[in-house]
């Protein structure tokens, strides 16, 4: 199973998987979330609406389903802001989910799935140092061996 963080979304829906040029890469998705492969952790959505886009409101319309936090994960998430205090940057937004992204990696078993790239105090950086595997949506999708075809 999987998490995600709210690079992937963003940058899915913004960038890489537009809606309306692959729908169906979004009802794959939602297929994920629904059969339980593909989790998020509440602090994603309250990333996404700060940017309160299409995206959100896609989350809303398919009942997007996001994780709450345990107090398993919350104390997870404050060791981690502890042991890389550099994970949580002020100019960067979308930073505040991180830790709990990978705690509940941690918590779960799960593997993060990120755009970030590795490098510097990011994600794939922080999942490494707690042996969490980290892929990108490209690999997610390698390993799941999704394919879409043109109509």
């Amino acid at each position: 199973m999987y998490t995600t963080d709210t690079t992937t979304f963003i940058n899915g829906w913004h960038k890489l998987y537009v809606p309306e040029t692959f729908p169906d890469f979004w009802v794959w998705i939602k297929e994920l979330f629904d059969e339980g492969k593909l989790l998020a952790i509440r602090n994603v959505r309250e990333e996404l609406e700060r940017h309160d886009d299409g995206l959100l409101k896609w989350c809303k319309e398919n009942k997007i389903p996001f994780v709450p936090v345990s107090e398993s994960i919350e104390a997870l998430a404050a060791d981690i802001r502890k042991t890389h205090p550099k994970l949580l940057k002020k100019a960067r937004v979308d930073t505040e989910a991180d830790p709990y992204i990978i705690a509940h990696a941690i918590e779960g078993d799960l593997i993060v799935i990120t755009e970030e790239q590795p490098g510097k105090v990011r994600i794939p950086a922080v999942c490494k140092y707690y042996q969490v595997e980290c892929i990108n949506l490209r690999e997610f999708m390698l390993r799941e061996r999704v394919k879409f075809f043109r109509r």
